[in-house]
């Protein structure tokens, strides 16, 4: 499995964000494609930096992209507290924000 940075994972999701073909079905595909990871990775438990990289990509991703609250959003990915979305969407936020300058 690959290591990614952080800011690696910010730059994936800025491409990702202008994919007009990006949907619910296939974002887990589109954001691991390359990585070495795979979508199971990300709705798993672990918590390497760059698996939690990686999905708080498809937090910011599910909720500014393609519209799900975050309660929604943190059951697409498996997980029972939308704090958890929350937290990954400004991260990665604030990454896109950096990245942008």
């Amino acid at each position: 499995m690959g290591q990614f940075t952080f800011n690696r994972v910010v730059g994936i999701v800025h491409t990702l964000a202008s994919d007009p073909a990006l949907s619910v079905d296939n974002l887990l595909e589109k954001l691991c494609a390359g990585t070495g990871f795979s979508p199971k990775d990300l709705l798993g438990r672990s918590k390497s930096q760059s698996v939690a990289s990686l999905r708080q990509g498809a937090y910011y991703l599910l909720h500014e992209k393609l519209g799900l609250s975050h309660p929604e959003t943190a059951r697409f990915m498996g997980r029972k507290d939308h704090t958890t979305s929350l937290y990954g969407v400004r991260k990665i936020s604030g990454g896109l924000e950096a990245y942008a300058h």
